[in-house]
This record gives structure tokens, sequence and C-alpha cells, in this order.
């Protein structure tokens, strides 16, 4: 009896997960989800009534004795609150079965339902005290998450470098927020726009390069986006949908909030900005997602893009509203919605597949899965909508915001001379992204689940649980609703942009989704009904004459004698990007390892060659890198200080203090 219990693996591993999940454990679990969801369920309530009731403001001394915490909610705040927690009920079900078959450490698990519900706590704060109060408590609750894996180097670098842009950017907020709201740091945040009228344009400019800047690097804007491609892969699945769906969103929340509303109407060039930032994201996003091999790393970079196509799109608002356009302003800001809504549902989707695929198999190489879809069908169908809508194609979430970004685009009024060069080049960007990303979208479902399993652990591997499966259907249906009939959240787009534009949209959405000031239209009700009937027709003749069709000839096409296809035979992840990254190979600055073995020691007669190419980040070399070592020789010239001299330590105390009172006064 002993003996079969050592040799067999299966009761050893099932002793191993009945002792790591004992009635404690399950209670605990059980917990944190049901803290979870209370959350989650609170702020999408609050978010539904922020955005159709009147604004409400509310106050405590508590936390903050000076100034107090000031509460408020406005139909802006409500949308950001409605992303969040809408995605946070959803993500609930798959968050209870990954922690029951995962161990993950306590301080990640209990850092998850605080993670939410500062999340939440961020839209809702009515003051620059408030809003940095709230803005660190949620960045530091989600250090935990990316430190899943404390043990790992990877882990620990990832977990680093988090840690260090999330306070890069939270320094370059404080120092903004600081110019802001000089005069009156307590002043509600609908106010701010009065008081900063008052600054001269130097210092406005610089409040909002500043907050540009550590916004952006929470909202994975390049060069800020280095934390992206490294947190990801580190976070369990069911956090990476949050921060991805949900966290970075609100960096988009922030640049919205105090670079345009706090700040007032600005300079063109402000709005310019922007657009050249998020344009240069968006391509460099969908470049790098589309030769990575990763999942994670993949939907990573493919956060940055869409990202960059929101920035795009609130720059186009700043700029219109500069201009004196309220309707394209309004329209520039419904698409901007849009994208960040269906972003939060299908990148939610997608990461919650990745961590199924990552609980079950264990790896998110791309060129080790494959065959996927007859083993794991809920979690491929899953990926595959997420997919479509990530494309910007058709029938996907994503395809309604990014229509109306290039119909806004499309139809800029020509006798402006600031948007001559523009409106094309800005319609060049987001063509040239919405074809890349199909490319790799393509290469991330058809590499990851289709064909044949490539490695013994894809080829063993089964459907995540029922409540894992529950959210990934969740997720599906949401997005195909989306799709199909926008008009669910034709609502937020009408109070959103009547609050702040001053004017509701021209743009009609429900069944047909058109723009009243032009003839744009599309019937994406329609064209889904359409699509189910030719489906459904289609399978029914098919069905209907099999008897009359031939068998199949079991046979492989060109298989020139082989008998059998090996995982060997297919394309790869890498193989498939190959002719990307040889076209953008300037950008990309792929690396490239070649091993020679030779039968002589003059290597004169070659035996085997072995070339290793893969992907890397040259932004952050060429940038971060040299910068981190800026900054430790710098650090090191500073060292010399601390020789143990009590008097030099008073003297530079002394100092210090003098240059504080300088500035200050």
């Amino acid at each position: 009896m002993i003996s079969s219990q050592i040799t067999n693996p299966k009761a050893v591993e099932s002793d191993q997960i009945k002792k790591r999940f004992d009635p404690m454990g399950r209670f605990f679990v059980i917990m944190i989800c049901t803290l979870s969801a209370l959350v989650a369920i609170s702020a999408t309530t609050i978010a539904l009534l922020a955005i159709t009731r009147p604004p409400w403001h509310g106050s405590t001394n508590l936390f903050l004795a000076i100034y107090g915490l000031k509460l408020a909610t406005d139909p802006l705040s409500g949308v950001f609150l409605l992303i969040s927690g809408s995605l946070g009920v959803m993500v609930i079900p798959h968050l209870y079965g990954y922690l029951r078959r995962n161990h993950l450490p306590t301080t990640t698990v209990i850092a998850i339902p605080i993670f939410i519900f500062t999340m939440a706590l961020v839209p809702l704060a009515n003051s620059t005290p408030t809003f940095f109060f709230f803005w660190e408590l949620m960045a530091l609750a989600s250090v935990p998450l990316v430190a899943a894996h404390p043990n790992d180097q990877s882990g620990r670098r990832a977990t680093f470098v988090y840690l260090a842009m999330t306070q890069l950017g939270a320094m370059a907020i404080l120092v903004a927020l600081a110019i802001i709201s000089a005069s009156h740091p307590g002043t509600p945040l609908a106010g701010l726009s009065a008081l900063s009228s008052r600054d001269s344009n130097t210092l406005r400019s610089l409040a909002f390069l500043l907050a540009l800047i550590g916004f952006g690097s929470k909202a994975g804007i390049v060069p800020f986006h280095i934390w992206l491609p490294k947190a990801h892969p580190q976070a369990p699945g069911p956090a990476s949908a949050l921060m991805s769906g949900a966290m970075v969103s609100l960096g988009i929340y922030g640049i919205i909030r105090f670079c345009i509303l706090s700040l007032g109407t600005g300079a063109k060039w402000w709005a310019i900005t922007l657009i050249v930032f998020g344009s240069i994201t968006a391509i460099y996003g969908i470049l790098q997602a589309s030769v990575n091999k990763d999942l994670k790393v993949l939907l990573a970079y493919s956060t940055a893009e869409n990202m960059g196509l929101a920035l795009i799109a609130i720059g186009l608002f700043q700029l219109f509203r500069i201009l004196h356009l309220p309707n394209l302003a309004a329209e520039a800001l419904g698409a901007g919605v849009l994208i960040l809504v269906a972003h939060g549902l299908f990148k939610g989707l997608a990461f919650l597949v990745a961590g199924s695929i990552q609980s079950e198999i264990g790896i998110t190489d791309l060129d080790q899965l494959g065959g996927l879809a007859k083993i794991m069908p809920v979690s491929t169908v899953g990926f595959g909508i997420a997919a479509l809508s990530a494309s910007g194609l058709p029938f996907g979430s994503a395809f309604i915001g990014e229509w109306l970004l290039l119909q806004t685009i499309i139809h800029l009024p020509r006798d402006i001379g600031s948007l001559v060069l523009i409106g094309p080049i800005a319609l060049g960007v987001v063509a040239l992204t919405a074809g890349l990303s199909v490319l790799t979208m393509v290469k991330a479902f058809g590499i990851g689940f289709l064909g044949t399993p490539r490695s013994k652990r894809a080829g063993e591997a089964h459907e995540s649980s029922t409540t894992m499966s529950t959210s990934i259907i969740a997720l599906m249906i949401a997005n195909l609703g989306l799709a199909f009939d926008p008009g669910v959240i034709n609502f937020v787009i009408l109070h959103l942009s009547e609050s702040i534009s001053g004017v509701y949209p021209r743009i009609a959405l429900g069944s047909r989704i058109s723009i009243t000031t032009t003839s744009s239209a599309i019937f994406p009700s329609i064209g889904a009904a359409l699509f189910i009937v030719g489906a459904i027709a289609i399978y029914l003749i098919r069905r209907f004459t099999a008897s009359k069709r031939p068998q199949p000839l079991d046979e492989i096409r060109w298989g020139c004698g082989a008998k059998e296809l090996t995982p060997k035979m297919q394309y790869t992840a890498t193989s498939f990007a190959e002719p990307l990254e040889r076209i953008f190979s300037d950008i990309l600055v792929p690396r490239r390892d070649i091993e020679t073995d030779a039968f002589d020691s003059l290597d004169l007669i070659v035996k085997r060659i072995d070339l290793r190419e893969s992907p890397h980040d040259a932004i952050e070399t060429a940038l971060w890198n040299r910068l981190a070592r800026a900054l430790d020789l710098v650090a090191s010239q500073f060292r010399r200080f601390h020789n143990g001299s009590l008097i030099r330590y008073l003297m530079l105390g002394g100092l210090g203090f003098a240059v504080v009172m300088v500035v200050t006064h």
C-alpha cells in the first residue's frame, strides 16, 4: 500500500492538492473572493448612479487630517468606475478557480480585494490630496500582484521595474498636482480649471508634461511602457486581467481629468503632443506584440497599442476643443471611451484565457503550445473572440470604437491649417495599427490554439475548471453584446459628452450606428443576424448532403512521402513573425546569437550552426538601461559623503533645510 502511493504520481498529486487546499484554505479563498465581489458590485452600482444621476459630493476628516478625504461622482468618474467594477465582477469566478488550483503568496491573495477597492476609489477622489492618496494606495496594492513569484529572479526584477516606474510616475504626478493646486490644495477638481487659468503658461505647460509622464507611465505610454511586458507574465491571470483591463485605463482617466479638464483649454501643442505620443505608442506596441512569442508578453504590448489609440482619440478631443469644434470633440471623446470600454472587456478575456493556459499547462510560450482547440474548447472560443476584438475587425467589440475614430479623422475640416497634416498622419497610424493587429492576433490564435501540440505538456492539457470557464463565458457574452448592440452603452457616451463638451455627440448607437453629421453608417446587428443565418444554413446544407458526398481521403496533402505530420513541420510564432521582423528591423532590433560547431579546430568544416533570434525592447536598452547606469554612477559619487562624520551630516542637513526654505519662500 505504501509503495503504491509512492510510485503512483497521481495519488501523490492528489494528496498534495488535498494538503494544500484544506478547509481553512478553502474558507480563506471564499472570503477573499466574496470581499472582491462585494467591492466590484458596489463599484458597478455607484458607477451607474454616477452616470445617470446628478453629481454627488461628500467629505470626511478621516485619514487625511489637514484637508480630509473629498469624494464626488460625475459621468467621467462613472465611466472608469464602470470599467473597473464590471470587469471585477466577471473576473471573480475565475479568481476563485485559480486560487483553488494554484498556490500564491498570502500577500498576493490579500492584495487582490484591496487592489479592486483602491481602483474604485481613484475616480471618486475630488481633491488633489485625496486623489494622490488613493492613487498611491492603488499603486502599492498592485505591487504584490506582480511579486507573485518572489523566488524567481525574473519575478524579482519585474517587481523592481514595476515599482520603480510606479514611483517615478508618482513623483511626476505629485509635482504636477502641486503646480495645479498650489494656492488651494483642497479645491474640488471641478474648480481647478478656474484656478489654473491664473497661472503662467510656462507653469501650466510644465504641469501638463509632468502629468502626462506620470499618468502615461501607468497607461503604458511609450517610452514609459517597459513595466508592461515584465509585470504581466509574473502576475496571476486574474490579476493581469484587472491590471490590463482596468488599471491602465485609469492612466487615461488621469490624463483627461488633469491634462485636459483641470488645466483648461491649453495650447494647441498640448493636443498635438497627445496625438504624437499616442501614435508612437500604438505603432511600437503592436510591432513588439507581433514579434513576441510569449502569449502574456504579446498581450501586454497589445495593451500599450490600445492605450495609444485611446490617447489619439483624447488628443483629437482636446484639439477640437481648442479649435471650437464641439461636435467633432464629442465624437472623438465617444470613440476614445468606446475603445477603453471594449479594451477592458476583450483584454480581460484574453488574459483570463492566458491565465487558464498557464494554470493548466504551466507555459505561455506559443512555440510550445498548439492543438488547444480540441483540448480546451471554451478557452479557445474565448480567445478567438478576444483576438477578433483586438484586431478591430467587424463582429469584434473594439470595431465600433476604432470605426468611429477613423470616421472622425476622415471627416476633419479641410479649411483649418493645423489639421492638414494631423489628419492624414493619424489616419495612417490607425490603419497601420489595425493591419498589424490582425497579423498579431492571427499568429497568437493560429499558433497557440490550432494545429497539433508542440510539446508534451500542451498535449496533456485539459479544460480549466467550471468556475474559471464561467468568467470566460461571461466576458465572451459581454464582448459579443457590445459588438452586436453597442446601444447598451449609448447612455454612457451621451451623459459623458454632455457633461464635458456641453453637447450631445452626433452618434447614434444601436442596431444602426451612424454619425448624423455625415452619411457614415453601419449595421452590426443586421450583419450579425446575416452571419448567424448563413452559418446555420451552411451547417444544415452540409448535414443533409453528407450522405451524397464521397468519403474523405485521409492523406497528407503535399506530404512528399511522409506518413504523418510532426509538430516540427508546423509554423512557429517565431517563423510567422520573421518577415515582419525583417521589415522593421531598424525599430525592433532583434537579438541574434549564432553558435557554430565544427569538425576541426580551425572551424573550416562546419558541423552544425545554431541561430537563436529573440526580440527585445530597443527603447529599454537605448534609454532606460543607460539612464540606470547614469544614476548608479551619480549614486556612487554620493557614497563618498557616507563616511560616518556627524559634522558633515549636520552640515548637509542644514544646507538642505536652507534650500527648502529658499524654494518655498
